[in-house]
């Protein structure tokens, strides 16, 4: 069996982590991962680099990172709805921190994202 490129493309990089291309160059733009100029036309992520940045996130299985997750419930005093705060928050993140889902259920508001987003707690609390 022969050697492993020494870079991965963009699309393996989307496929690894079920990111698309869009939120992978949010990943390069955001410095996470630094792209590498592949041809004239094509660019891409060293592997080893790569490699590194899945195991920093917990890799899982078949590199399929994990996600990270936020859930609250409403005060009973409180005159709105779980379902109009998640409408509200969905909303608000998909244009601030796109890739967050947003879900009511069993009384508490549930924001999920995928870890490759490098997002965290307090960056979501912060954009609503």
């Amino acid at each position: 069996m022969g050697k492993l490129p020494d870079h991965v493309t963009r699309a393996e990089v989307a496929a690894a982590l079920r990111l698309s291309l869009r939120q992978v160059d949010r990943l390069a733009a955001a410095g996470t991962l630094t792209k590498k100029k592949l041809g004239a036309r094509r660019s891409g992520f060293d592997r080893e680099e790569f490699d590194r940045y899945l195991k920093s996130i917990g890799e899982g299985e078949g590199y399929a990172s994990p996600v990270g997750s936020f859930s609250f419930t409403l005060p009973p005093e409180s005159p709105l709805t779980c379902n109009a705060v998640a409408a509200k928050l969905d909303e608000i993140l998909a244009t601030s921190l796109p890739g967050c889902l947003v879900n009511a259920a069993d009384g508490a508001v549930h924001i999920v994202w995928n870890a490759a987003l490098g997002y965290t707690t307090e960056q979501i609390l912060q954009a609503v």
